[in-house]
């Protein structure tokens, strides 16, 4: 395990997501993609293909996280915003409700079906017609660091392939990576710690409640944490 300082060199605008984005989620996204297929031969939770990352862990007060920072841009160099509008076909809406494939009913769980018919409103609700917007910006890199294993981040992050885009809406075309360059950096020993924690380390840090492993996105796994304010 080495400190590594990892730079990943943008092209185009991105959207900034909310809540950081840390190094250690990229590896273990990357990793579970690439041990997929184990599942077929040996049903466990998707979760579990991820626990094992090339990274080092900081254990304290019985806790532990893994040796990754969040990843930060270096400077934005312009802000913009995406519209998009949203155009409902009443027809179109007509002949699903018309062959099934709409249905009207109570939510899951109710015992009885609803009697009335379907109705079809653009105005409000689900099916409106709607102009709508997005914020952008224009980065020219975003940098982290970690304490881990050179070559197997190397692949990872940029050999295999798996990470392509960086941020929301990628399918769109945002946060689109040209480069990733990971080099050996002594910063790493300090900077790992840019991140959020299940205990206090630096003085920055402030308590929040947040996901402190991969899967990041798992609400249930939600506890009282530290983050520096200035990420």
């Amino acid at each position: 395990m080495e400190p590594l300082k990892v730079t990943f060199k943008l092209g185009g605008m991105m959207v900034m997501p909310p809540n950081p984005i840390h190094l250690d989620s990229l590896i273990a996204y990357a990793v579970t993609q690439e041990r997929l297929p184990e599942l077929e031969f040996d049903p466990r939770p998707i979760s579990s293909l991820a626990e094992d990352l090339p990274i080092e862990k900081y254990e304290q007060d019985g806790d532990w996280c893994w040796k990754a920072s969040a990843i930060t841009p270096t400077r934005v160099l312009e802000r913009s915003s995406r519209h998009y509008t949203q155009r409902i076909d009443e027809n179109v809406y007509a002949e699903a409700a018309r062959s099934g494939f709409i249905q009207a009913g109570r939510k899951r769980g109710e015992m009885k079906k609803m009697s009335h018919a379907i109705k079809i409103d653009t105005l409000r609700g689900s099916q409106r017609n709607l102009l709508g917007f997005y914020r952008t910006v224009r980065v020219d890199e975003l940098v982290g660091y970690v304490i881990g294993d050179k070559e197997q981040i190397t692949y990872y992050l940029k050999e295999s392939g798996l990470i392509t885009h960086i941020g929301p809406r990628r399918r769109q075309g945002h946060g689109k990576i040209v480069d990733v360059i990971i080099e050996s950096d002594e910063l790493a020993f300090e900077n790992w710690m840019i991140r959020v924690k299940p205990f206090k380390m630096l003085d920055a840090d402030v308590e929040v409640l947040a996901t402190t492993k991969p899967p990041y996105f798992d609400k249930t796994l939600m506890q009282p944490a530290f983050i520096p304010d200035f990420i």
